[in-house]
C-alpha cells in the first residue's frame, strides 16, 4: 500500500531530521532526568516509520537512535527517541495503546537487526498542536477503566507456573488440576512409568467423578509421549491398576502401545540388518583393494574398518 504523504509529514520530517533542530528539541523538552542518561551527541535519525500508512494523512513520526549512559560498571547501550506528531488537530483517546504498539514494533526491529535478547529502551513522545488543550491522559493504564489495577499487575510482566518448583505433594492435593501438572512435570523422565503409578490415586479419583474422558486423554498421551523402557509394565498397568469402568478404550491404548512397541522392535532389527550389511559391503570393497596389491594400513585409513577385520585371503 502507497503511503500517502501530507504537507504537514514533509515539513515535520524535513524540520525534525535536521539535527541541529532535534538537538535543541530535546534539550527543551526532555526531563532531567532522562537527558542525564542520554547522550545527545550521538543523536541519529532513523529511515524507518511506525505508523499505519491509513493514518500518514494525521500522523508524523520520526525514530531516533541514541546512546544511553549508564553507571560505570553499564556500558553504554543503544536507546530511542520516538517522536509523534498529530496533525488531525484534536487529541486521541487511544494515543497510549497506539504507542505502545509502536514502541513493540521498533523493540522487535532492534531484536532482529542485533540478535540480542536485551531489549532497547524506546521513550515516546507525542507533539500536539491542536487547537485545544490536550484532554485525556497519557497514561496507558487509565484506558483500563474499572479494572487499571488489575491491567497494572498483568501488562508489562506474567505470572510462572514452573512445575519444576511445586513439589508432588501440592500437586496430588487438588486432582483435577494436579494430574495433568504432575504427569507433564515428569513425562520426560526415564522412569517415567514410576511417576505414572503415582498418579493412581489422583485417577481413581477423577474417575469416580466423571472424568474418564479426561483420564483417556491423559493415558494417550502417556502413550504417545512418555519414555517407558518396560512397555508391558505399562500394559500391565493400565489393565490392572486404573479403573475397570474405563473399560475397553483403555484397553485399546494398550494394544496401540504393545503394537508400537512391536513396530520399534522390528525397525531397529531392520536398522541392525542394514548396518550389517554396509559393514559387509565395506569389507568386500576391502577385500577388492588387497587383490590389487594395496597395503592393509592403507586400506585401513580409506575404509575405516579395525585392521583386525579387514579380509586377509587375498594375502595368503
Amino acid at each position: 500500500m502507497q503511503r500517502i504523504v501530507s504537507p504537514h509529514d514533509r515539513f515535520f520530517k524535513a524540520i525534525m531530521t535536521d539535527i541541529r533542530v532535534a538537538k535543541d528539541f530535546f534539550k527543551s523538552h526532555l526531563p532531567a532526568s532522562v537527558l542525564q542518561q542520554i547522550d545527545l551527541d550521538s543523536l541519529t535519525p532513523c529511515k524507518e516509520t511506525f505508523i499505519d500508512p491509513s493514518l500518514s494523512l494525521l500522523i508524523s513520526d520520526v525514530l531516533y537512535s541514541v546512546n544511553l549512559r549508564g553507571d560505570q560498571s553499564t556500558p553504554i547501550r543503544k536507546g530511542y527517541l520516538y517522536l509523534l506528531c498529530e496533525h488531525q488537530g484534536k487529541p486521541e483517546e487511544l494515543m497510549p495503546f497506539r504507542l505502545l504498539e509502536y514502541t513493540v514494533k521498533i523493540m522487535r526491529q532492534h531484536i532482529s537487526k542485533t540478535n540480542e535478547n536485551v531489549l532497547p529502551v524506546v521513550y515516546p513522545i507525542v507533539f500536539y498542536n491542536g487547537k485545544n488543550a490536550y484532554s485525556y491522559s497519557t497514561n496507558i493504564f487509565d484506558l483500563f477503566g474499572p479494572c487499571r489495577s488489575l491491567a497494572e499487575e498483568s501488562l508489562l510482566k506474567f505470572q510462572l507456573i514452573d512445575l519444576t518448583q511445586i513439589p508432588d505433594e501440592v500437586l496430588n492435593s487438588h486432582p483435577w488440576t494436579g494430574l495433568f501438572e504432575f504427569i507433564m512435570k515428569h513425562i520426560r523422565e526415564r522412569d517415567f512409568l514410576l511417576h505414572l503409578k503415582k498418579s493412581a490415586p489422583m485417577i481413581h479419583f477423577i474417575v469416580k467423578e466423571g472424568g474418564e474422558d479426561y483420564v483417556l486423554t491423559m493415558l494417550n498421551y502417556c502413550a504417545e509421549t512418555g519414555e517407558v523402557n518396560d512397555k508391558e509394565a505399562f500394559i500391565d498397568f493400565i489393565n490392572h491398576d486404573l479403573p475397570n469402568s474405563l473399560g475397553g478404550e483403555a484397553m485399546t491404548i494398550a494394544e496401540m502401545f504393545r503394537e508400537e512397541g512391536r513396530q520399534e522392535g522390528r525397525r531397529e532389527s531392520k536398522n541392525e540388518w542394514k548396518q550389517e550389511g554396509k559393514r559387509e559391503g565395506i569389507k568386500e570393497v576391502a577385500l577388492t583393494l588387497l587383490k590389487r596389491g594395496m597395503d592393509i594400513q592403507s586400506i585401513a585409513e580409506i575404509t575405516k574398518l579395525p585392521i583386525c577385520e579387514i579380509p586377509q585371503e587375498a594375502s595368503q
